[in-house]
């Protein structure tokens, strides 16, 4: 098992070494890393398209529109917060014991959920211009950002995690940098039309974010492999085969591997070869 595991450890380096990538246009060149770095941007981007910083950043505005005065708004808009902080507290307890698809594609359905919701009341409810009217649909519409933060959890966590995890050494830098790029100019977008979009739309703004929502929850359910649990050379192998159906499936355990990679007649890798490795391992 060690001899095997050592074999595949030196095939992925000499692998990586081959392929390694000495200039962005190099990065953007090549298929095999376009894909991982279109994951990855994507991701980020997702993140953005949630509709998240909308809240996070104009959460006062909304609730002052909603009829709360005062310090309520800033009030509620700390506790949402500081919520948010225990909900991320909570998922990284178990995040690596569900797996990133099982939690990505709830998630981005319950952000979709919520902010039609969010939407719904509004247009249910004249655009609340006078939320002293139906004070039920103010107090569902203030629950809903918190549910949404619930929702928003487990992309925000995955966001960060799934990059490092899909890209190898080679181009983890770059690939990184790229999809952080992402996220804050898609950040800066929004935070720059926000203010335009309510403004013209209301709270009908809401429906652009609950179909980002449910759009990426299919774009990740199609095109994003489980990575959870996966070390780099099972990663590699999920992203060097050459079926895309094979990327939303498990990659064989490395314990099935084994006899195959350690069998001089079934290998490429011969006895020779090993001990060589293993010498190589031991100094």
């Amino acid at each position: 098992m060690v001899e095997a595991e050592i074999a595949q450890i030196n095939d992925s380096i000499a692998e990586e070494r081959r392929s390694a990538v000495h200039s962005w246009r190099e990065l953007l060149s090549k298929a095999r890393w376009r894909h991982r770095l279109l994951l990855a941007c994507g991701i980020q981007a997702f993140t953005q398209c949630s509709g998240t910083n909308i809240i996070s950043n104009y959460n006062p505005g909304l609730y002052r529109t909603l009829g709360l005065k005062g310090t309520t708004p800033l009030m509620l808009q700390g506790i949402w917060g500081a919520l948010a902080q225990f909900w991320n507290t909570v998922f990284m307890l178990f995040i690596d014991r569900v797996g990133r698809r099982k939690l990505l594609i709830p998630s981005l359905l319950g952000m979709g959920a919520t902010m039609c919701i969010e939407a719904a009341l509004a247009q249910a409810n004249g655009g609340f211009r006078d939320p002293s009217a139906n004070p039920d649909a103010v107090r569902a519409a203030i629950a809903m950002f918190f549910v949404f933060s619930i929702f928003f959890t487990s992309l925000g966590l995955i966001s960060w995690i799934y990059p490092s995890e899909i890209f190898p050494t080679a181009i983890r830098a770059r690939g990184s940098s790229l999809a952080t790029a992402t996220n804050w100019s898609l950040n800066l977008v929004f935070a720059q039309c926000t203010p335009i979009a309510r403004s013209t739309m209301g709270f009908n703004y809401f429906y652009c974010f609950f179909a980002f929502n449910w759009v990426a929850a299919a774009i990740t359910w199609a095109f994003y492999p489980e990575t959870a649990g996966k070390s780099l050379e099972d990663v590699e192998h999920i992203f060097s085969s050459s079926s895309r159906d094979d990327f939303p499936h498990p990659v064989p355990d490395l314990k099935n591997d084994v006899v195959a990679v350690a069998n001089p007649a079934d290998s490429d890798w011969s006895r020779e070869n090993l001990e060589l490795s293993c010498h190589a391992k031991m100094s």
